[in-house]
């Protein structure tokens, strides 16, 4: 009984300690750097270039420095495509870290389940 709760417990903590790396990963989109010109016209014309260029996050903040939402959503999300995939791949991995870490803890206890 004491063996589960340890092997409980420390699952527990492994789980956590994924999840911190995916918060943190997740954490660059979330920072948007502002539009390094002074007026809505640079912003636009600097904003379609970035677009261009595949440069999606500054284009966007560009877009919304020149008052062009919808182009700057459109932007915003173009750039969380390969981030999202990104993340997808990497939780699948630390999910299966998890799971051998546990398969480990749970040999080392003597714990069968």
């Amino acid at each position: 009984m004491v063996a589960r709760r340890g092997t409980r417990r420390a699952a527990a903590v492994a789980l956590l300690l994924a999840a911190t790396r995916l918060a943190l990963a997740d954490a660059a989109l979330e920072e948007r750097a502002p539009c390094p010109v002074s007026t809505r016209d640079q912003a636009r014309g600097l904003a379609e270039v970035l677009f261009e260029q595949g440069d999606y996050q500054q284009s966007g903040a560009c877009y919304q420095a020149a008052g062009e939402y919808a182009l700057a959503n459109r932007a915003f999300l173009k750039a969380i495509e390969p981030q999202s995939a990104k993340t997808a791949r990497q939780l699948s991995e630390q999910g299966e870290q998890t799971k051998d870490l546990v398969r480990k803890m749970r040999r080392a206890f003597g714990v069968e389940n």
